[in-house]
Protein backbone atom coordinates (compact mmCIF):
# COMPACT_ATOMS: atom_id res chain seq x y z
CA UNK A 1 0.00 0.00 0.00
CA UNK A 2 3.01 2.23 0.84
CA UNK A 3 4.22 2.58 -3.22
CA UNK A 4 0.96 3.61 -4.22
CA UNK A 5 0.17 6.29 -1.12
CA UNK A 6 3.73 7.56 -2.17
CA UNK A 7 2.81 7.17 -5.61
CA UNK A 8 -0.49 9.10 -5.24
CA UNK A 9 0.89 11.93 -3.74
CA UNK A 10 3.72 12.84 -6.15
CA UNK A 11 1.08 12.54 -9.40
CA UNK A 12 -1.61 14.98 -7.39
CA UNK A 13 1.08 17.09 -5.45
CA UNK A 14 2.41 18.01 -9.69
CA UNK A 15 -1.31 18.30 -10.86
CA UNK A 16 -1.89 20.60 -8.49
CA UNK A 17 1.27 22.87 -9.26
CA UNK A 18 0.23 22.66 -13.05
CA UNK A 19 -3.71 23.74 -12.19
CA UNK A 20 -2.96 26.23 -9.65
CA UNK A 21 -0.29 27.71 -12.42
CA UNK A 22 -3.09 27.68 -14.96
CA UNK A 23 -5.77 29.06 -13.20
CA UNK A 24 -7.61 25.68 -13.18
CA UNK A 25 -7.28 24.21 -9.49
CA UNK A 26 -9.97 21.91 -10.55
CA UNK A 27 -7.79 19.56 -12.29
CA UNK A 28 -5.96 19.29 -8.72
CA UNK A 29 -9.04 17.76 -7.36
CA UNK A 30 -10.38 15.71 -10.08
CA UNK A 31 -6.50 14.02 -10.48
CA UNK A 32 -6.82 13.62 -6.60
CA UNK A 33 -10.05 11.71 -7.25
CA UNK A 34 -9.54 9.66 -9.69
CA UNK A 35 -6.52 8.09 -8.17
CA UNK A 36 -7.60 8.14 -4.45
CA UNK A 37 -10.89 6.11 -6.20
CA UNK A 38 -8.88 3.86 -8.34
CA UNK A 39 -6.08 3.08 -5.71
CA UNK A 40 -8.72 2.57 -2.95
CA UNK A 41 -9.98 -0.39 -5.32
CA UNK A 42 -6.42 -1.79 -5.84
CA UNK A 43 -5.46 -1.98 -2.62
CA UNK A 44 -8.11 -3.62 -0.77
CA UNK A 45 -7.26 -7.08 -2.66
CA UNK A 46 -4.93 -8.22 -0.37
CA UNK A 47 -6.27 -6.84 2.76
CA UNK A 48 -9.77 -8.67 1.45
CA UNK A 49 -7.84 -11.95 1.02
CA UNK A 50 -5.58 -11.63 4.34
CA UNK A 51 -9.02 -10.98 6.30
CA UNK A 52 -10.53 -14.46 4.10
CA UNK A 53 -7.64 -16.61 4.79
CA UNK A 54 -7.98 -15.42 8.77
CA UNK A 55 -11.67 -16.47 9.09
CA UNK A 56 -11.05 -19.54 7.16
CA UNK A 57 -7.73 -20.62 9.32
CA UNK A 58 -5.71 -20.35 6.76
CA UNK A 59 -1.71 -20.73 7.69
CA UNK A 60 -0.24 -19.08 4.97
CA UNK A 61 -2.39 -15.84 4.61
CA UNK A 62 0.20 -13.46 3.57
CA UNK A 63 1.41 -15.20 0.42
CA UNK A 64 -2.68 -15.95 -0.33
CA UNK A 65 -2.70 -12.16 -0.03
CA UNK A 66 -0.25 -11.28 -2.09
CA UNK A 67 -1.24 -14.31 -5.22
CA UNK A 68 -4.59 -12.54 -4.35
CA UNK A 69 -3.38 -9.37 -5.54
CA UNK A 70 -1.55 -10.57 -8.70
CA UNK A 71 -5.01 -12.61 -9.52
CA UNK A 72 -7.56 -9.75 -9.30
CA UNK A 73 -5.19 -6.76 -9.53
CA UNK A 74 -5.63 -6.40 -13.38
CA UNK A 75 -9.35 -6.89 -13.76
CA UNK A 76 -10.37 -4.40 -10.59
CA UNK A 77 -7.56 -1.87 -11.86
CA UNK A 78 -9.60 -2.03 -15.19
CA UNK A 79 -13.04 -1.82 -12.99
CA UNK A 80 -10.90 0.91 -11.05
CA UNK A 81 -10.72 3.17 -14.03
CA UNK A 82 -14.71 3.51 -15.27
CA UNK A 83 -15.71 3.28 -11.84
CA UNK A 84 -14.23 6.68 -11.51
CA UNK A 85 -15.39 7.41 -15.07
CA UNK A 86 -19.11 6.77 -13.76
CA UNK A 87 -18.84 8.26 -10.79
CA UNK A 88 -17.58 11.63 -13.04
CA UNK A 89 -20.60 11.19 -15.14
CA UNK A 90 -22.64 10.79 -12.46
CA UNK A 91 -21.76 13.95 -10.23
CA UNK A 92 -21.33 16.28 -13.46
CA UNK A 93 -25.15 15.33 -13.89
CA UNK A 94 -25.87 15.60 -10.39
CA UNK A 95 -23.88 15.06 -6.53
CA UNK A 96 -26.53 12.15 -5.92
CA UNK A 97 -26.25 9.89 -8.91
CA UNK A 98 -22.36 10.35 -8.89
CA UNK A 99 -22.72 9.28 -4.87
CA UNK A 100 -25.17 6.06 -5.79
CA UNK A 101 -22.76 4.95 -8.36
CA UNK A 102 -19.77 5.00 -5.49
CA UNK A 103 -21.93 3.70 -3.11
CA UNK A 104 -23.71 0.41 -5.32
CA UNK A 105 -20.37 -0.86 -7.05
CA UNK A 106 -18.06 0.13 -3.76
CA UNK A 107 -18.34 -4.15 -3.05
CA UNK A 108 -17.78 -5.35 -6.41
CA UNK A 109 -13.74 -5.77 -5.17
CA UNK A 110 -14.73 -7.46 -2.21
CA UNK A 111 -17.28 -9.94 -4.40
CA UNK A 112 -14.87 -10.25 -6.51
CA UNK A 113 -11.70 -12.09 -4.07
CA UNK A 114 -14.67 -13.56 -1.40
CA UNK A 115 -16.85 -15.16 -4.15
CA UNK A 116 -14.09 -15.72 -6.95
CA UNK A 117 -16.27 -13.89 -9.14
CA UNK A 118 -15.15 -11.54 -12.28
CA UNK A 119 -15.38 -8.30 -11.73
CA UNK A 120 -17.93 -7.89 -14.81
CA UNK A 121 -20.39 -10.32 -12.87
CA UNK A 122 -18.94 -9.00 -9.53
CA UNK A 123 -20.42 -5.43 -9.99
CA UNK A 124 -23.69 -6.73 -10.52
CA UNK A 125 -23.81 -8.82 -7.19
CA UNK A 126 -22.56 -5.48 -5.61
CA UNK A 127 -25.61 -4.07 -6.95
CA UNK A 128 -27.88 -6.86 -5.64
CA UNK A 129 -26.54 -6.84 -2.40
CA UNK A 130 -26.24 -2.57 -1.58
CA UNK A 131 -29.79 -2.92 -2.16
CA UNK A 132 -30.53 -5.35 0.28
CA UNK A 133 -27.54 -3.53 2.81
CA UNK A 134 -27.79 0.25 1.66
CA UNK A 135 -28.20 1.47 4.93
CA UNK A 136 -25.69 -0.12 7.12
CA UNK A 137 -23.46 0.39 4.14
CA UNK A 138 -24.05 3.90 3.64
CA UNK A 139 -23.44 4.41 7.18
CA UNK A 140 -20.14 2.69 7.32
CA UNK A 141 -18.95 4.44 4.91
CA UNK A 142 -20.00 7.77 5.97
CA UNK A 143 -18.58 6.82 9.65
CA UNK A 144 -15.30 5.55 8.35
CA UNK A 145 -15.23 8.46 6.11
CA UNK A 146 -15.64 11.21 9.04
CA UNK A 147 -13.64 9.40 11.94
CA UNK A 148 -10.70 9.58 8.97
CA UNK A 149 -11.11 13.26 7.90
CA UNK A 150 -11.87 13.83 11.84
CA UNK A 151 -8.43 12.38 12.76
CA UNK A 152 -6.70 13.54 9.44
CA UNK A 153 -7.53 17.34 10.35
CA UNK A 154 -6.46 16.73 14.26
CA UNK A 155 -3.41 15.48 12.99
CA UNK A 156 -2.33 17.73 10.43
CA UNK A 157 -3.02 21.03 13.37
CA UNK A 158 -1.26 18.74 15.52
CA UNK A 159 2.23 18.99 13.17
CA UNK A 160 1.52 22.10 12.32
CA UNK A 161 2.21 23.50 15.52
CA UNK A 162 5.49 21.78 15.46
CA UNK A 163 6.59 22.09 12.02
CA UNK A 164 4.92 23.93 8.33
CA UNK A 165 6.78 21.19 6.48
CA UNK A 166 4.56 20.09 3.77
CA UNK A 167 6.77 16.52 3.93
CA UNK A 168 6.19 16.08 7.19
CA UNK A 169 2.35 16.85 6.82
CA UNK A 170 2.81 14.44 4.27
CA UNK A 171 3.98 11.85 6.29
CA UNK A 172 1.92 11.84 8.78
CA UNK A 173 -1.15 11.55 6.49
CA UNK A 174 0.19 8.76 4.73
CA UNK A 175 0.75 6.95 8.48
CA UNK A 176 -2.88 7.72 9.74
CA UNK A 177 -4.02 5.78 6.14
CA UNK A 178 -1.65 3.08 6.66
CA UNK A 179 -3.50 2.46 10.29
CA UNK A 180 -6.82 3.01 9.10
CA UNK A 181 -7.52 1.96 5.95
CA UNK A 182 -6.75 -2.19 7.04
CA UNK A 183 -9.04 -1.87 9.73
CA UNK A 184 -11.66 -0.12 7.43
CA UNK A 185 -11.41 -3.26 5.06
CA UNK A 186 -10.71 -6.00 7.18
CA UNK A 187 -14.79 -4.72 8.77
CA UNK A 188 -16.30 -4.15 5.88
CA UNK A 189 -15.14 -8.01 4.60
CA UNK A 190 -16.31 -9.73 7.64
CA UNK A 191 -19.38 -7.71 6.93
CA UNK A 192 -19.52 -8.42 3.14
CA UNK A 193 -18.96 -12.12 3.68
CA UNK A 194 -21.71 -12.69 6.26
CA UNK A 195 -24.38 -10.17 4.18
CA UNK A 196 -22.76 -13.08 1.05
CA UNK A 197 -23.43 -15.75 2.82
CA UNK A 198 -27.23 -14.90 3.77
CA UNK A 199 -27.63 -13.45 0.11
CA UNK A 200 -26.67 -16.89 -1.38
CA UNK A 201 -28.04 -19.14 1.35
CA UNK A 202 -30.18 -22.05 0.55
CA UNK A 203 -33.65 -21.31 0.45
CA UNK A 204 -35.56 -24.41 1.98
CA UNK A 205 -38.95 -25.21 0.19
CA UNK A 206 -41.17 -27.84 0.52
CA UNK A 207 -43.09 -30.15 -2.50
CA UNK A 208 -46.41 -31.59 -2.45
CA UNK A 209 -45.48 -34.59 -0.77
CA UNK A 210 -43.65 -32.22 2.43
CA UNK A 211 -40.21 -33.25 0.88
CA UNK A 212 -37.53 -30.41 1.45
CA UNK A 213 -36.10 -28.72 -1.53
CA UNK A 214 -33.46 -26.56 -1.21
CA UNK A 215 -32.62 -23.74 -3.64
CA UNK A 216 -29.85 -21.36 -4.60
CA UNK A 217 -30.65 -17.66 -3.80
CA UNK A 218 -29.66 -15.18 -6.74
Amino acid sequence: MLPFLIFHNYIVSICYYIGNSYGAPIFGDLTNTFFTILFLSICQIPFIRFTLAEIDGEEKRLKSSYIAFIQYGFQVFVFGIVYVLLFYAGSILFIIPGVLVLLFLYLSPYITVIRNQKITKAWKTSIKLTKKKFLPLFLILLIMTVVELGIGVGLMYGVSLFTQSYLAIVLSQMLLNLLIFPFFVILLTSLSNEWLGVLYAPKTNFDAGGARIALRRG
